[in-house]
């Protein structure tokens, strides 16, 4: 391992820890519970980097192994997405209980909404969809009741609770919003989305061979933004849950100096 992916590693088992003490706490608070779990999604996606980077991939147990460069962006870009919407969620509204309770509802209603299009082929898919509209109008009714939404003007309002999305705003700018600098906000996403997304960069390199050199500096960069993401997560944890916090003094070094990473383009 690099030494970037053993710092990421050391991250990695950290979250773990904090996630299982915030999950002992969640069983009457339910938007803490995804709190909560935005940080196991966030721990298998980069787990499954790490996992890759190290043993590389192959068609069958003894087949040759090569190094799917689009595969572990594709996993670290889902990482940093999930970093973003739990610090958009739950960490930017500050203290504001409200503002933060109604951006998980808005976000809670998202795949349900979306599954209210979806054919219904199997036995009990119809009633089902009836449930999840009725949980989607009583989501809504308590956006609609609640004190943050109703500060907003009727075009922000509309706009939040439009189907389309527009609730957030896009993955740069939430970046933006949390702190992190542009080379991670803007240019790393934007390759990472490159590969997600089939565009260019994504097919030309897979025409030759990776040099040691291209692996190095894929490894490095893929350790050094999930581990920017990771450590933001933690971070957040101990600010949702503080009595959840009980980080060792090397640990909370550790922590900060990924959080400042990501804000200043330094380790």
């Amino acid at each position: 391992m690099t030494a970037y992916e053993e710092e990421l590693s050391r991250i990695l088992d950290l979250l773990g820890r904090v996630g299982d003490r915030c999950s002992q706490r969640t069983h009457h608070n339910e938007g803490k519970f995804y709190a909560a779990g935005f940080a196991f999604k966030l721990s298998g996606h980069a787990i499954s980097a790490l996992t890759l980077l190290r043993d590389k991939s192959a068609l069958t147990a003894d087949g040759r192994r090569f190094l799917d460069r689009t595969s572990v962006c594709v996993l670290a870009r889902a990482g940093w997405e999930c970093f973003l919407l739990f610090h958009h969620i739950f960490i930017a509204p500050g203290g504001d209980e409200d503002e933060r309770q109604i951006r998980y509802l808005r976000w809670s209603i998202e795949s349900l909404r979306k599954r209210q299009h979806f054919e219904t082929l199997l036995p009990g898919q119809a009633e089902q969809l009836r449930d999840e509209r009725r949980g989607i109008e009583d989501a809504e009714a308590e956006i609609r009741g609640n004190a943050a939404f109703s500060k907003r003007c009727q075009k922000q309002q509309d706009q939040f609770l439009d189907e389309r999305g527009r609730w957030r705003p896009g993955w740069a700018q939430m970046a933006t919003n949390a702190g992190i600098a542009k080379l991670y906000a803007r240019d790393h996403y934007s390759y990472l989305c490159d590969h997600a997304h089939t565009g260019p960069f994504s097919v030309e390199l897979l025409k030759g061979t990776m040099t040691d050199e291209d692996e190095a500096q894929l490894r490095n960069t893929v350790a050094m933004t999930l581990a920017v993401a990771v450590a933001n997560v933690v971070s957040g944890l101990t600010e949702l849950f503080p009595e959840a916090r009980r980080l060792t003094a090397d640990d909370s070094r550790l922590i900060d100096r990924w959080v400042q990473a990501g804000r200043t383009v330094s380790v």
